[in-house]
């Protein structure tokens, strides 16, 4: 017997993902199939479930420039570029860097850059989802 379910109701993919993470554990009866472009949506879906669920702790942690500071020096930015971006001075920008290294225990810049990846602060392109387009 071939089920075919054809969803591209968020909310129904909300649930599909929500069940597809509770059962990801258990014995799976048989094969689902979803179309590329679905599967796509599925799982960026879940990744981005799972890191809202670790990242308001981190993010808690960071004032709001902080936040776009490290979203910018995730988007491979250098610090006289950030500051001419924010207008801020490359030593005010300095400041930031190093409070968000030590906020969240980071040890270098190329660790900030992998946390803004992985809090979801930068897409896949290298680019800041924090509101503002560079």
């Amino acid at each position: 017997m071939i089920r075919v379910l054809v969803v591209d109701d968020q909310e129904l993919v909300r649930a599909g993902v929500s069940l597809l993470l509770r059962t990801a554990g258990e014995d799976v009866v048989g094969e689902a199939l979803l179309a590329p472009a679905v599967l796509a949506r599925v799982v960026a879906r879940a990744l981005r479930a799972h890191q809202d669920e670790s990242s308001p702790r981190e993010l808690a942690a960071l004032t709001p420039r902080e936040r776009e500071v490290l979203a910018l020096v995730g988007a491979g930015m250098s610090n006289a570029e950030i500051g001419k971006l924010l207008h801020l001075g490359v030593t005010t920008v300095k400041s930031h860097v190093a409070a968000v290294t030590e906020k969240l225990g980071l040890r270098n810049r190329v660790q900030a850059a992998e946390t803004a990846h992985r809090l979801g602060l930068v897409d896949d392109d290298f680019r800041p989802t924090v509101g503002f387009r560079i």
